[in-house]
Protein backbone atom coordinates (compact mmCIF):
# COMPACT_ATOMS: atom_id res chain seq x y z
CA UNK A 1 0.00 0.00 0.00
CA UNK A 2 1.88 3.15 -0.64
CA UNK A 3 0.30 5.76 2.05
CA UNK A 4 0.95 9.87 1.56
CA UNK A 5 1.07 11.54 5.12
CA UNK A 6 0.14 15.35 5.28
CA UNK A 7 2.17 16.98 7.76
CA UNK A 8 1.80 20.90 8.87
CA UNK A 9 5.82 20.99 9.10
CA UNK A 10 8.91 18.99 10.04
CA UNK A 11 8.75 20.46 13.84
CA UNK A 12 9.35 18.00 16.62
CA UNK A 13 6.45 17.40 18.12
CA UNK A 14 3.89 14.28 19.52
CA UNK A 15 2.14 13.45 16.13
CA UNK A 16 5.45 14.44 14.27
CA UNK A 17 7.46 11.45 16.42
CA UNK A 18 4.79 9.11 16.17
CA UNK A 19 4.40 9.56 11.92
CA UNK A 20 7.84 8.79 11.87
CA UNK A 21 8.30 5.95 14.06
CA UNK A 22 5.19 4.45 12.41
CA UNK A 23 7.02 4.74 8.89
CA UNK A 24 10.27 3.26 10.09
CA UNK A 25 8.33 0.69 11.25
CA UNK A 26 6.05 -0.15 8.50
CA UNK A 27 8.60 0.30 5.58
CA UNK A 28 9.56 -1.80 3.60
CA UNK A 29 6.80 -4.28 5.10
CA UNK A 30 3.84 -3.82 2.66
CA UNK A 31 4.08 -0.08 2.81
CA UNK A 32 5.40 2.83 0.75
CA UNK A 33 5.53 6.30 2.22
CA UNK A 34 5.33 9.84 0.95
CA UNK A 35 5.27 12.88 2.98
CA UNK A 36 3.94 15.71 2.39
CA UNK A 37 4.30 19.31 4.96
CA UNK A 38 2.88 22.53 4.34
CA UNK A 39 5.48 24.83 5.47
CA UNK A 40 9.01 23.84 5.33
CA UNK A 41 9.62 24.49 9.09
CA UNK A 42 11.67 21.79 11.71
CA UNK A 43 14.63 19.98 11.78
CA UNK A 44 12.66 16.26 11.40
CA UNK A 45 12.61 16.24 7.54
CA UNK A 46 15.88 14.32 7.21
CA UNK A 47 14.88 11.92 9.61
CA UNK A 48 12.01 11.34 7.30
CA UNK A 49 13.98 10.46 4.10
CA UNK A 50 16.72 7.70 6.07
CA UNK A 51 13.14 6.22 7.56
CA UNK A 52 12.47 5.72 3.28
CA UNK A 53 9.80 7.79 2.97
CA UNK A 54 9.61 10.37 -0.46
CA UNK A 55 9.32 14.15 1.55
CA UNK A 56 7.62 17.02 -0.22
CA UNK A 57 7.93 20.22 2.03
CA UNK A 58 6.72 23.57 1.75
CA UNK A 59 4.00 22.65 -0.53
CA UNK A 60 1.56 25.74 0.73
CA UNK A 61 2.79 29.12 -0.30
CA UNK A 62 -0.08 30.21 2.01
CA UNK A 63 -3.21 29.11 4.15
CA UNK A 64 -5.45 27.93 1.98
CA UNK A 65 -2.99 27.42 -0.88
CA UNK A 66 -4.85 26.37 -4.25
CA UNK A 67 -1.04 25.91 -5.39
CA UNK A 68 -0.93 23.42 -2.47
CA UNK A 69 -3.73 21.06 -3.94
CA UNK A 70 -2.16 21.23 -6.86
CA UNK A 71 0.95 20.15 -5.54
CA UNK A 72 -1.45 17.20 -3.43
CA UNK A 73 -2.94 16.51 -6.27
CA UNK A 74 0.67 16.01 -8.63
CA UNK A 75 1.75 13.52 -5.78
CA UNK A 76 -0.99 11.59 -5.75
CA UNK A 77 -0.75 10.86 -9.64
CA UNK A 78 2.99 10.43 -9.34
CA UNK A 79 3.46 8.09 -6.62
CA UNK A 80 0.03 6.03 -7.62
CA UNK A 81 -0.87 6.75 -3.85
CA UNK A 82 -3.87 4.37 -2.22
CA UNK A 83 -4.46 6.18 0.72
CA UNK A 84 -3.69 9.58 1.87
CA UNK A 85 -3.59 10.43 6.25
CA UNK A 86 -4.11 13.57 7.34
CA UNK A 87 -1.46 13.13 10.41
CA UNK A 88 -3.37 15.21 13.39
CA UNK A 89 -6.59 17.23 12.43
CA UNK A 90 -5.08 20.95 11.32
CA UNK A 91 -7.23 22.63 9.10
CA UNK A 92 -4.93 23.69 6.31
CA UNK A 93 -3.99 19.77 6.54
CA UNK A 94 -7.30 18.24 6.17
CA UNK A 95 -8.02 20.78 3.23
CA UNK A 96 -4.83 19.41 1.92
CA UNK A 97 -5.51 15.54 2.43
CA UNK A 98 -8.97 15.18 1.62
CA UNK A 99 -9.74 18.16 -0.60
CA UNK A 100 -6.57 17.73 -2.62
CA UNK A 101 -6.49 14.06 -2.63
CA UNK A 102 -10.36 14.05 -4.71
CA UNK A 103 -11.03 13.84 -8.30
CA UNK A 104 -7.20 12.00 -8.98
CA UNK A 105 -9.14 9.52 -11.59
CA UNK A 106 -9.66 6.70 -8.94
CA UNK A 107 -10.91 6.77 -5.22
CA UNK A 108 -8.24 7.30 -2.57
CA UNK A 109 -8.88 6.29 0.78
CA UNK A 110 -8.54 9.13 2.90
CA UNK A 111 -8.12 9.05 6.62
CA UNK A 112 -7.44 11.59 9.68
CA UNK A 113 -5.16 10.39 11.82
CA UNK A 114 -5.68 12.27 15.11
CA UNK A 115 -3.68 13.49 17.75
CA UNK A 116 -4.46 16.66 19.32
CA UNK A 117 -7.99 16.90 21.37
CA UNK A 118 -10.65 19.76 19.76
CA UNK A 119 -11.12 22.87 22.40
CA UNK A 120 -8.28 21.80 24.09
CA UNK A 121 -4.82 21.88 22.57
CA UNK A 122 -6.76 22.54 19.19
CA UNK A 123 -9.45 24.79 17.70
CA UNK A 124 -12.58 22.68 17.53
CA UNK A 125 -12.09 20.88 14.32
CA UNK A 126 -15.10 18.01 14.56
CA UNK A 127 -17.93 20.14 12.38
CA UNK A 128 -14.78 20.59 9.65
CA UNK A 129 -14.37 16.54 10.11
CA UNK A 130 -18.20 16.09 9.73
CA UNK A 131 -18.62 18.25 6.42
CA UNK A 132 -15.82 15.98 5.15
CA UNK A 133 -17.82 12.57 5.95
CA UNK A 134 -21.03 14.28 4.62
CA UNK A 135 -19.09 15.14 1.04
CA UNK A 136 -17.61 11.75 0.79
CA UNK A 137 -14.24 13.20 1.36
CA UNK A 138 -13.08 11.21 4.85
CA UNK A 139 -13.47 7.39 5.18
CA UNK A 140 -12.43 7.12 8.62
CA UNK A 141 -11.14 8.71 11.55
CA UNK A 142 -7.69 6.84 13.92
CA UNK A 143 -7.29 8.39 17.23
CA UNK A 144 -4.42 8.13 20.14
CA UNK A 145 -6.28 7.15 23.14
CA UNK A 146 -10.21 6.38 24.37
CA UNK A 147 -9.76 9.29 25.99
CA UNK A 148 -9.53 11.41 22.36
CA UNK A 149 -12.25 9.51 21.11
CA UNK A 150 -14.85 10.54 23.83
CA UNK A 151 -13.67 14.03 22.71
CA UNK A 152 -14.78 13.29 19.36
CA UNK A 153 -17.83 11.58 19.90
CA UNK A 154 -19.11 13.59 21.97
CA UNK A 155 -18.77 16.36 19.41
CA UNK A 156 -21.01 14.21 17.34
CA UNK A 157 -18.42 13.18 15.20
CA UNK A 158 -20.03 9.15 14.75
CA UNK A 159 -17.99 6.60 16.83
CA UNK A 160 -19.00 4.53 13.90
CA UNK A 161 -16.16 6.12 11.81
CA UNK A 162 -13.29 6.23 14.79
CA UNK A 163 -10.77 3.53 15.47
CA UNK A 164 -8.40 4.07 18.72
CA UNK A 165 -4.48 2.66 17.65
CA UNK A 166 -2.62 3.71 21.08
CA UNK A 167 0.62 5.34 19.68
CA UNK A 168 4.10 3.33 20.29
CA UNK A 169 7.69 3.59 21.51
CA UNK A 170 10.58 2.32 19.55
CA UNK A 171 11.82 0.28 22.51
CA UNK A 172 15.25 -0.26 21.10
CA UNK A 173 16.06 3.33 20.86
CA UNK A 174 16.28 2.73 24.69
CA UNK A 175 18.67 0.29 25.44
CA UNK A 176 21.77 1.42 26.04
CA UNK A 177 21.97 4.70 24.23
CA UNK A 178 25.26 7.07 24.16
CA UNK A 179 25.71 9.25 26.92
CA UNK A 180 23.65 12.62 26.64
CA UNK A 181 26.20 15.93 25.26
CA UNK A 182 24.27 18.13 27.62
CA UNK A 183 26.34 19.23 30.52
CA UNK A 184 24.41 18.00 33.84
CA UNK A 185 25.91 18.93 37.40
CA UNK A 186 28.29 16.03 38.73
CA UNK A 187 26.61 14.59 42.01
CA UNK A 188 23.11 15.47 41.96
CA UNK A 189 19.79 13.50 41.07
CA UNK A 190 18.69 14.37 37.87
CA UNK A 191 14.70 15.02 37.03
CA UNK A 192 13.82 15.39 33.42
CA UNK A 193 10.95 17.01 31.47
CA UNK A 194 10.55 16.51 27.95
CA UNK A 195 7.90 18.69 26.64
CA UNK A 196 7.41 21.70 24.02
CA UNK A 197 6.53 25.02 25.40
CA UNK A 198 3.05 25.24 23.90
CA UNK A 199 0.46 26.74 26.15
CA UNK A 200 -1.46 23.07 27.22
CA UNK A 201 1.82 22.35 28.95
CA UNK A 202 2.66 23.49 32.23
CA UNK A 203 6.45 23.97 32.81
CA UNK A 204 5.51 26.61 35.12
CA UNK A 205 3.88 24.42 37.96
CA UNK A 206 7.49 22.15 37.92
CA UNK A 207 9.38 25.04 38.33
CA UNK A 208 7.29 26.16 41.13
CA UNK A 209 7.65 22.72 42.56
CA UNK A 210 11.24 22.70 42.09
CA UNK A 211 11.20 26.19 44.00
CA UNK A 212 9.82 24.53 46.77
CA UNK A 213 12.51 21.47 46.88
CA UNK A 214 15.26 24.22 46.59
CA UNK A 215 14.05 25.40 49.91
CA UNK A 216 14.77 22.16 51.84
CA UNK A 217 17.60 20.09 49.68
CA UNK A 218 20.27 20.74 47.25
CA UNK A 219 20.82 17.10 45.76
CA UNK A 220 18.31 17.82 42.55
CA UNK A 221 19.04 19.23 39.03
CA UNK A 222 15.65 19.96 36.58
CA UNK A 223 15.97 19.72 33.22
CA UNK A 224 13.16 21.24 30.69
CA UNK A 225 13.76 19.69 26.79
CA UNK A 226 11.38 20.73 24.29
CA UNK A 227 11.11 23.22 21.78
CA UNK A 228 11.61 27.28 23.30
CA UNK A 229 11.95 26.03 26.47
CA UNK A 230 15.15 28.40 26.65
CA UNK A 231 12.15 30.82 25.79
CA UNK A 232 12.47 34.35 27.91
CA UNK A 233 9.27 33.99 29.95
CA UNK A 234 10.51 30.55 31.63
CA UNK A 235 14.47 32.19 32.00
CA UNK A 236 12.43 35.24 33.93
CA UNK A 237 10.76 32.49 35.72
CA UNK A 238 13.84 30.53 36.23
CA UNK A 239 15.35 33.91 37.85
CA UNK A 240 12.35 35.41 39.97
CA UNK A 241 12.51 31.92 41.62
CA UNK A 242 16.27 32.21 42.16
CA UNK A 243 16.52 28.89 40.58
CA UNK A 244 19.46 29.48 38.31
CA UNK A 245 21.66 26.38 39.99
CA UNK A 246 18.95 24.41 39.78
CA UNK A 247 17.28 24.01 36.40
CA UNK A 248 18.66 23.76 32.83
CA UNK A 249 16.32 25.31 29.90
CA UNK A 250 17.96 22.57 27.24
CA UNK A 251 15.66 23.81 24.03
CA UNK A 252 15.21 21.26 21.75
CA UNK A 253 17.59 18.18 22.00
CA UNK A 254 17.99 15.54 19.22
CA UNK A 255 19.49 13.19 22.13
CA UNK A 256 16.39 12.38 24.37
CA UNK A 257 17.09 8.77 24.60
CA UNK A 258 20.37 9.87 25.63
CA UNK A 259 18.81 12.44 27.90
CA UNK A 260 16.21 10.37 29.39
CA UNK A 261 18.98 7.41 30.60
CA UNK A 262 21.06 10.34 32.30
CA UNK A 263 17.51 11.07 34.19
CA UNK A 264 16.49 9.96 37.56
CA UNK A 265 12.92 10.70 37.36
CA UNK A 266 10.93 11.92 34.79
CA UNK A 267 8.09 14.17 35.01
CA UNK A 268 5.36 15.64 32.58
CA UNK A 269 3.47 19.03 34.21
CA UNK A 270 0.70 19.46 31.73
CA UNK A 271 -2.80 20.69 31.43
CA UNK A 272 -3.80 18.44 28.76
CA UNK A 273 -2.86 15.32 26.75
CA UNK A 274 -4.23 12.57 24.26
CA UNK A 275 -1.66 10.17 25.11
CA UNK A 276 1.52 10.93 26.29
CA UNK A 277 4.40 9.74 24.40
CA UNK A 278 7.35 11.55 26.67
CA UNK A 279 5.69 9.59 29.61
CA UNK A 280 5.90 6.43 27.92
CA UNK A 281 9.41 7.20 26.53
CA UNK A 282 10.70 7.77 30.14
CA UNK A 283 9.08 4.22 30.93
CA UNK A 284 10.51 3.17 28.10
CA UNK A 285 14.00 3.98 29.69
CA UNK A 286 13.21 2.69 32.82
CA UNK A 287 12.81 5.83 34.70
CA UNK A 288 10.11 6.33 37.42
CA UNK A 289 7.77 9.16 35.85
CA UNK A 290 5.26 12.00 37.84
CA UNK A 291 2.76 13.26 35.78
CA UNK A 292 -0.27 15.35 36.24
CA UNK A 293 -3.52 13.39 36.71
CA UNK A 294 -5.19 14.16 33.21
CA UNK A 295 -8.03 11.39 31.90
CA UNK A 296 -5.62 10.19 28.71
CA UNK A 297 -2.59 9.23 31.02
CA UNK A 298 -4.75 6.97 33.05
CA UNK A 299 -4.16 4.76 29.90
CA UNK A 300 -0.78 4.90 29.99
CA UNK A 301 0.26 4.12 33.28
CA UNK A 302 -0.89 3.37 36.93
CA UNK A 303 -0.47 5.84 40.20
CA UNK A 304 1.50 4.14 42.92
CA UNK A 305 3.13 1.51 40.20
CA UNK A 306 5.09 2.84 37.03
CA UNK A 307 5.24 6.31 39.21
CA UNK A 308 3.47 8.93 40.93
CA UNK A 309 0.40 10.95 39.60
CA UNK A 310 -0.45 14.94 41.22
CA UNK A 311 -3.82 17.12 40.73
CA UNK A 312 -2.77 19.35 37.49
CA UNK A 313 -1.22 22.42 38.25
CA UNK A 314 -0.71 21.42 42.25
CA UNK A 315 3.00 22.51 42.28
CA UNK A 316 3.03 21.47 46.29
CA UNK A 317 1.74 17.61 45.29
CA UNK A 318 4.18 17.78 42.72
CA UNK A 319 7.43 18.60 44.77
CA UNK A 320 5.78 16.08 47.55
CA UNK A 321 5.78 13.57 44.87
CA UNK A 322 9.31 14.70 43.88
CA UNK A 323 10.78 14.16 47.41
CA UNK A 324 9.33 11.07 47.88
CA UNK A 325 11.34 9.44 45.04
CA UNK A 326 14.38 11.51 45.69
CA UNK A 327 14.82 10.06 49.00
CA UNK A 328 13.42 6.69 48.27
CA UNK A 329 16.12 4.50 45.80
CA UNK A 330 13.76 1.06 46.42
CA UNK A 331 10.41 2.80 45.35
CA UNK A 332 12.77 4.32 42.04
CA UNK A 333 13.98 0.84 41.16
CA UNK A 334 10.20 -0.99 41.24
CA UNK A 335 9.07 1.64 39.32
CA UNK A 336 11.41 1.73 36.80
CA UNK A 337 11.15 -2.30 36.56
CA UNK A 338 7.37 -1.69 36.45
CA UNK A 339 7.83 0.85 33.58
CA UNK A 340 9.62 -0.96 31.15
CA UNK A 341 7.14 -3.39 31.43
CA UNK A 342 4.11 -1.61 30.94
CA UNK A 343 6.29 0.34 27.80
CA UNK A 344 6.75 -3.01 26.13
CA UNK A 345 3.03 -3.30 25.61
CA UNK A 346 2.95 0.35 23.88
CA UNK A 347 6.08 -1.27 21.37
CA UNK A 348 5.75 0.32 17.82
CA UNK A 349 5.70 -2.98 16.40
CA UNK A 350 2.24 -3.57 17.94
CA UNK A 351 1.03 0.32 17.02
CA UNK A 352 2.64 -0.74 13.44
CA UNK A 353 0.62 -3.74 13.28
CA UNK A 354 -2.86 -2.48 14.33
CA UNK A 355 -2.06 0.58 12.02
CA UNK A 356 -1.53 -1.35 9.23
CA UNK A 357 -4.77 -3.65 9.79
CA UNK A 358 -6.75 -0.28 9.67
CA UNK A 359 -5.15 0.57 6.47
CA UNK A 360 -6.04 -2.81 4.78
CA UNK A 361 -9.57 -2.42 6.68
CA UNK A 362 -10.68 0.64 5.66
CA UNK A 363 -9.65 -0.11 1.96
CA UNK A 364 -11.68 -2.98 1.95
CA UNK A 365 -14.65 -1.38 3.60
CA UNK A 366 -13.98 1.69 0.63
CA UNK A 367 -14.04 -1.15 -2.15
CA UNK A 368 -17.40 -2.81 -0.73
CA UNK A 369 -18.87 0.68 -0.45
CA UNK A 370 -17.96 2.00 -4.05
CA UNK A 371 -19.01 -1.82 -5.64
CA UNK A 372 -22.48 -1.61 -4.18
CA UNK A 373 -23.26 1.47 -5.49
Amino acid sequence: MRVLMIMGDFRIGGAEIAALGLIRALSGRGCEFVVATARSKGPMKNAFVRAGAQVYDGIALWRYSPIGLLRIRRIVHRHDIDAVVCVDALRNGMMLAFVGSAFTGRRRLRICWCHGAPGLQTDDFVPALRRYRKMGLLDAVTCVSEFLRGELTARKLPGGIIDVIHNGVDLKRFENPAKTSLQLPAGKRIIVQVANYVPWKDPRTLLAAAGNLARKRRDFHVVLAGRDTNCPALARRVDELDLGDFVTLADTRQDIPSLLASADIVVLSTCCETFGIAVLEGMAAGRPVVASDVAALREVFDDGREGLKFPVGDAGALSDALDKLLDDAVLRARMSGEGRRRARQFDITRQAKLFHEFLLRQAELRKIADTSR
